[in-house]
């Protein structure tokens, strides 16, 4: 068994990270096309605890004064 530094545990960390939100993005972007309806989810136990944690960074703040503010109030979430 090989010993992982922090260099490459950060990089296996930072990695994962960004293929959970990659993902995240694409099954949201996959409900809005179908309108709501039922999309099939890739994600696998793994990536929805990292999702769990990384849920602040996911989603958007609310504001009222923004251009795109009526897209992000009808907001879907998804529920796995």
């Amino acid at each position: 068994m090989n010993k992982c530094n922090v260099k490459q545990i950060k990089s296996f960390y930072d990695n994962l990270k960004r293929k959970s939100k990659k993902t995240y993005a694409d099954e949201r972007m996959e409900r809005v096309k179908t309108g709501g309806g039922i999309v099939i989810s890739k994600t696998d136990d793994t990536t929805l605890k990292l999702l769990s944690l990384l849920k602040d960074q996911l989603d958007p703040l609310s504001n009222n004064k923004d251009s795109d503010a009526l897209y992000h109030a009808g907001k879907i979430f998804i529920i796995f």
